[in-house]
């Protein structure tokens, strides 16, 4: 009889002596309540796992290791998988001949309500410097889906709900966080919440937390509360010893500090900006330095072939040396000296104004027989 919790996983055993003059060829897992005949839920052979039923689809296996252990894995378990298991396991000698062997397992489910949580955190100190990350989580056993809740409890204060979920996370403690905390579960089957111990959570400034081992040697109040609470999570005799002589290291004059003070984040990005713009002002001036020694370098190719027109005229290149053109005085006069008289008279010829008549010209031309 193997008895399972509502919706948590289970494992049905069946197990048999492997043996060398033996070999597996498969092995079926089949399933029957009262009144019923058996049906296969899985089936294995050489070829792989098989699953007949939907009922078990995607919710049961079979474990390939260690040889002999062909036990059922269940991974949620539903109230409907209550009834008889068969187990068979096929087995050939080296004769050939075939042997059967068979078990077969009653499984009970029952709902569970969700028991009293428990919690955990991810640091074993309980005083801890402000900036550290912490977890906290809340676990219980029973029926699943099991729902979580987490409360914060101050001094004289009501206790706050602050999140749901299994999992508290601290990215960076400060000292408000410093409370008592505790959970709750519970699930359908519960009439009320199981509520956790509480858990006490003190945040300190660092400076207070690395001196606090000097002073429980001279029976200071806080160093007390250190103390206690890492004696209380079973630290050896010796790590007590080593942390005495880190103690005793803190007292003498001119020992380094065993936790120095870290740099405001202001001052890390102050010195990183200043530090970028050195550099980039190094590279301007190198760069600008480099143009100077090039600037005004140019040189110019000449032409020195010479162009030729028709005619075999040729006109020379330039020689590449910047004339001095000449210009025309300009001329401030706005009227002009024209004459209608020759300068010169042997130069001109007087032009007959009779002007023939092409007509008659014509007429002639035809009665001659032109």
């Amino acid at each position: 009889m193997v008895s399972g919790t509502w919706r948590a996983p289970a494992i049905l055993p069946c197990v048999y002596e492997p043996s060398s003059d033996f070999k597996q060829l498969k092995v079926t897992w089949k399933f029957f309540q009262p009144g019923e005949a058996p049906r296969t839920i899985l089936h294995r052979d050489a070829s792989g796992d098989h699953i007949f039923l939907a009922a078990f689809r995607d919710r049961v296996n079979i474990a390939k290791y260690p040889p002999g252990d062909v036990s059922l894995h269940i991974k949620e378990l539903e109230m409907t998988d209550i009834g008889s298991f068969i187990c068979l396991v096929d087995l050939e000698a080296q004769n050939r001949s075939r042997v059967t062997r068979e078990k077969t397992v009653q499984l009970k489910v029952v709902k569970v309500p969700a028991s009293k949580p428990s919690i955990e955190a991810s640091r074993r100190e309980s005083v801890l410097p402000s900036g550290t990350r912490l977890s906290l989580t809340c676990s219980a056993s029973g029926s699943l889906p099991i729902y979580y809740r987490w409360y914060k409890e101050g001094p004289g204060e009501e206790a706050e709900e602050l999140r749901r979920g299994p999992v508290l996370a601290f990215e960076g403690l400060q000292r408000s966080d410093s409370a008592r905390y505790f959970c709750t579960a519970e699930n359908r089957l519960n009439t009320r919440k199981e509520q956790s111990d509480s858990f006490q959570l003190t945040v300190k400034d660092a400076s207070e937390v690395s001196t606090a081992g000097p002073a429980a040697e001279s029976g200071g109040t806080s160093t007390g509360r250190v103390a206690t609470s890492s004696t209380a999570f079973g630290d050896s005799p010796g790590q007590q010893k080593e942390s005495k002589k880190k103690e005793r290291l803190e007292e003498v004059p001119g020992a380094p500090s065993a936790q120095k003070t870290p740099l405001p984040l202001y001052i890390i990005i102050l010195i990183a900006v200043l530090s970028a713009g050195f550099i980039l002002m190094v590279i301007s001036v190198v760069f600008c330095r480099r143009r100077t020694k090039s600037d005004n370098l140019y040189q110019v190719t000449y032409n020195n072939n010479a162009l030729t027109l028709e005619g075999n005229e040729a006109i020379p290149a330039s020689p590449g040396v910047n004339n001095t053109c000449l210009y025309e005085a300009p001329n401030s006069t706005f009227g002009n000296n024209y004459t209608m008289e020759p300068t010169k008279a042997a130069e001109y010829v007087t032009m007959g104004e009779k002007v023939d008549n092409e007509y008659e010209i014509l007429v002639i031309d035809k009665q001659l027989g032109r």
